[in-house]
């Protein structure tokens, strides 16, 4: 672990507990929710609804993928909806430990629908 160019392993003891104290909540492996607002997404007005066939999961692996999905869905970081026009393709990545990633492939229809980004808008 590195905190402001040392490493924890070089510092002193008390040292190394206070920074692993203190950066805590970052290495939990719970969410932290933002409860202000409610994110919205912006999309160009004559944009076209993106939604593609899914990717097929490797049968072995849907077990896991089920068990993120009601992991990430009991933590509220998604929720279950019927139907919707706008939909983004899933990658599915398994990290070194063991467990699954889930990400959003949004190249596949999403970015195009949207306004430009600051990179793309920047000389």
């Amino acid at each position: 672990m590195e905190t402001n160019g040392q490493t924890a392993a070089g510092a002193s003891g008390a040292h190394r507990s206070q920074c692993l104290r203190r950066s805590n909540p970052v290495h939990s492996g719970d969410f932290g929710l933002y409860r202000s607002s409610k994110a919205t997404l912006g999309f160009e007005k004559d944009a076209e609804p993106a939604s593609l066939p899914k990717r097929p999961v490797p049968y072995a692996a849907l077990p896991a993928v089920e068990k993120e999905f009601e992991r990430l869905e009991a933590n509220v970081v998604i929720s279950k909806v019927n139907y919707s026009e706008w939909a983004a393709l899933i990658v599915i990545v398994r990290k070194l430990n063991g467990s699954l990633r889930i990400c959003a492939d949004f190249s596949t229809g999403l970015n195009d629908a949207g306004p430009p980004s600051i990179s793309t808008t920047s000389p």
